[in-house]
């Protein structure tokens, strides 16, 4: 009943319903599970499956694979914590995050070394040195960072070729978070989104050079 009045509340942007469920387990050192627990949720998602809500007893979330712009999102984002407060009235945020995947490609890189000029040397390790470099077909580093006042991001970053002739895509993930248990106020949650998002953008800007920026802001890919 509650999952139908929250998507009431949503205006129906997400008219396809399914039920989700799974098993959660607590394991205990060396030994076998000593608890299990059914867990279920539901997950709407919009006509053309580009946007997916979930909700779970324990936490809700709202995805995409077509991102358009922070306002775009940020309102979705709030629409949804306004209906799942006033459905459900939760009184805890244990976690808020905010995961945000780049993925960059560009004609001129044909083989990994290609990324310098391109990304920070910083960041591109082995792959800007000239004895890893030439040699590297692919890389995957994590970078766990402390963003301020209680914030964290934890960057995924690497490049790999596409396919043969395919050129490469190097990708910049971006899992940025604040974890400690306080009210849940629907303004301060998308508050902390800004945030998050904020950082995540001074992130992927620190990452890449001003050649690369140039680049995108005149209508490259990302």
């Amino acid at each position: 009943r509650r999952m139908l009045d929250i998507r009431a509340l949503l205006d129906d942007r997400y008219p396809k319903v399914e039920q989700r469920q799974g098993m959660s387990v607590t394991l205990g050192p060396g030994a076998p599970p000593i608890s299990q627990e059914q867990t279920s949720g539901w997950q709407m998602k919009s006509e053309d499956d580009s946007w997916t809500v979930t909700l779970d007893p324990q936490w809700f979330a709202i995805e995409t694979a077509a991102y358009v712009s922070w306002s775009d999102f940020r309102g979705r984002l709030s629409q949804l914590v306004s209906a799942v407060t006033q459905e459900h009235d939760p009184n805890l945020e244990v976690r808020l995050g905010l995961r945000m995947v780049d993925e960059v490609v560009h004609p001129d890189v044909k083989a990994a070394s290609d990324w310098r000029g391109w990304i920070r040397d910083a960041l591109l390790g082995p792959i800007a040195s000239s004895e890893f470099g030439d040699a590297t077909s692919a890389i995957q580093q994590i970078v766990d960072m402390d963003a301020g006042e209680g914030n964290r991001v934890i960057l995924r970053h690497g490049t790999a070729a596409l396919a043969p002739g395919k050129g490469w895509v190097y990708q910049l993930d971006h899992d940025c978070f604040r974890q400690s248990g306080r009210p849940l106020i629907p303004d301060d949650v998308v508050d902390g989104a800004d945030a998050l998002h904020r950082i995540a953008l001074q992130v992927f800007q620190a990452a890449i050079t001003d050649d690369l920026y140039d680049y995108l802001d005149t209508g490259g890919t990302a």
